[in-house]
């Protein structure tokens, strides 16, 4: 068994401002039509695959560059500059990203995503979600399983799949892909990581606290050094903002009139909270 560990895909925003050409020092963008989301021009380099959206009415101080898993692919076989030494440029430049994928992949080794899913379905697998699901599937002679742990709209999904079936190759050893797609404030997390740990250490990190698994392959995948998840503060909500304001006003303006009125309120909120663990199950 032998284990490789890197990005697989990259939705960012960078300001126009930036020098691209430190991220990627080959590239040749050429101009392919309209963007998504009102940017109004689309861009490819020719080279890589990568994805550059610009034009934007609503957001001109910002243009998106977009790493597919090839385009990522593709400039890792270029060879011009290491996977680690782009993503800290990248984030040098002030990017901010949207979607982080961490992939770690374990070839010529003994798990299989049917493994996991049983392992999960006994208790053995231990993951921060509580939604699964599991898709059966062939390509050629390769079973092309996959299991999904957590919702496609949280900050955090995981996969895993046999990467063998879903490139056609039957005739190796065996390849299966761990995956963790990372989203908003997770993702942003995650690039902060790397710029400051590297690539390797923050994938076992995220997924070690991800996925709790003692099975000895898994563990070894991991290895022993991993960074654990960086929270990037959140900004407040707008539900956060009116508690913190005006609520908190009335309520202190309350308390200076009757202190036992503390009592009252806190039972108050214990209750809802009570009610909200019932109703969700936990």
């Amino acid at each position: 068994m032998y284990v490789t560990k890197h990005i697989d895909w990259i939705s960012s925003s960078l300001p126009t401002n930036s020098d691209l050409y430190s991220v990627l020092p080959t590239a040749s963008f050429r101009r392919t039509g309209r963007g998504h989301h009102g940017f109004a021009t689309r861009f490819v380099d020719l080279h890589s695959g990568v994805v550059m959206e610009a034009d934007s009415l609503a957001e001109p101080e910002i243009v998106l560059l977009t790493f597919s898993g090839e385009a990522l692919e593709n400039l890792r076989r270029s060879g011009n500059m290491g996977e680690d030494i782009r993503i800290r440029r990248l984030a040098n430049e002030g990017a901010k990203v949207s979607r982080f994928d961490l992939t770690l992949n374990i070839h010529e080794g003994e798990v299989t995503p049917r493994i996991m899913y049983n392992a999960l379905k006994s208790g053995a697998v231990k993951p921060r979600a509580r939604t699964y699901r599991f898709i059966e599937g062939k390509r050629g002679d390769v079973e092309g399983d996959t299991l999904y742990i957590g919702s496609p709209t949280a900050d955090v999904q995981f996969r895993c799949y046999n990467k063998a079936a879903e490139t056609g190759i039957v005739d190796q050893g065996a390849w299966v892909r761990l995956e963790l797609e990372l989203r908003r404030i997770r993702a942003n997390g995650a690039l902060q990581s790397c710029r400051t740990n590297g690539i390797s250490e923050t994938c076992s990190g995220h997924l070690r606290d991800f996925l709790d698994w003692g099975n000895q392959e898994y563990k070894s995948a991991l290895g022993d050094n991993g960074i654990q998840p960086l929270d990037v503060p959140r900004k407040p909500t707008n539900r956060q903002r009116w508690l913190l304001g005006q609520v908190a006003s009335a309520l202190a303006n309350e308390l200076w009139l009757n202190s036992a009125f503390q009592v009252t309120f806190d039972a108050a909120v214990k209750g809802e909270l009570d009610r909200l663990t019932i109703e969700n199950g936990s």
